[in-house]
């Protein structure tokens, strides 16, 4: 059995992780809008 290089598995770790994120976000981000919430300035103070 072969080791791959330990600077390719964390490049492709760390590009799959991004991709999850992004897919997570814009999921999110689909369902805030069709629950007619607005996707933005939603964290923070109000004021």
């Amino acid at each position: 059995m072969r080791l791959w290089p330990v600077g390719a598995v964390l490049a492709l770790a760390f590009a799959a992780a991004i991709l999850v994120a992004c897919l997570v976000f814009f999921a999110g981000w689909h369902l805030l809008g069709t629950r007619g919430l607005k996707p933005g300035r939603g964290i923070g103070p109000t004021g």
